[in-house]
């Protein structure tokens, strides 16, 4: 059996019903489960969930996409669920989704199956490797238009909530990964997504995806990414280091609203590295 499960915040409502309509395209789910995370236009949300019955929840507050993941998960877990679908509210899925999906549930140690991405703003395909095999294993997927089975969400105790928001579904994959679990890319599947306002920047023949996220989450992408990468492997290493520097000099040379971004950037990096210390400090007890 099969749910979604859709987080809202804030969405636009026009963009959330086209959303909403092509989650209920999908022949083979069950139910859609909305987990609202606090909207000032909740009114939209209840409006778009009577419309196409939909489950919603109400948080009242935004306590985070992977809070409101794990809230909608152990809702479609009461209702039998087996796998769920998780989307953005702004996404708009193909109507082929889960039929494609449905062929490949069995797979060696499938725990999530993924579509091609395809950003509407860079136009570009996020991952343009291999694409010519019907299906690939990948080390990691975005949380929208993915296809998580239930079990493994519970082995893994689910997404980690500290995170909040940005590397939530990083994170995950990586620890599936560490399981011993596969994440499998569909390719007869495309999901046009937008990652930020990504564009794309050439210095001579070298390419670089801008992501120009806000400042609010400029902080949590940076301090995340130490984190996480922290967590998986007990310290700090060269690849974090650099990964971090391109975001800073990307900000720096690409970037609008320079000033803000930065500052929360530097931000993240402090509260990264003092988490890093908790962590260890537990470790060691």
């Amino acid at each position: 059996m099969i749910y979604a499960c859709v987080v809202t915040y804030n969405p636009e409502e026009d963009r959330l019903e086209k959303n909403i309509a092509s989650l209920k395209q999908q022949a083979a789910l069950k139910g859609v489960i909305i987990v609202d995370n606090g909207s000032a236009n909740v009114q939209n949300v209840i409006k778009i969930a009577t419309q196409y019955d939909c489950n919603l929840i109400q948080l009242g507050e935004n306590l985070g996409i992977a809070k409101a993941l794990n809230v909608g998960v152990s809702k479609a877990i009461d209702f039998g669920a087996e796998w769920v679908l998780t989307s953005d509210q702004d996404s708009v899925l193909p109507p082929n989704l889960i039929s494609a999906f449905e062929k490949y549930l069995y797979l060696e140690k499938c725990a999530i199956l993924c579509p091609k991405i395809y950003d509407a703003n860079a136009k570009v395909l996020v991952d343009q490797t291999e694409k010519k095999e019907n299906v690939v294993s990948v080390n990691r997927c975005i949380t929208s238009g993915s296809l998580m089975k239930v079990s493994c969400w519970q082995e893994l105790g689910g997404f980690d909530e500290f995170l909040f928001i940005d590397g939530v579904d990083f994170d995950f994959c990586d620890r599936l990964k560490k399981k011993g679990f596969n994440i499998y890319r569909i390719n007869e599947v495309e999901l046009n997504h937008s990652i930020g306002n990504m564009c794309v920047k050439h210095i001579g023949p070298i390419k670089f995806l801008v992501l120009n996220h806000s400042a609010f989450r400029k902080y949590y992408i940076l301090r995340n990414r130490i984190y996480c990468d922290y967590k998986m492997s007990g310290r700090h290493s060269l690849q974090t280091f650099l990964a971090v520097l391109k975001q800073i000099l990307l900000i720096a040379c690409y970037e609008t609203e320079k000033k803000a971004k930065l500052k929360a950037a530097f931000r993240g990096v402090k509260d990264g590295v003092w988490q890093c210390r908790k962590l260890k400090e537990a470790v060691n007890g």
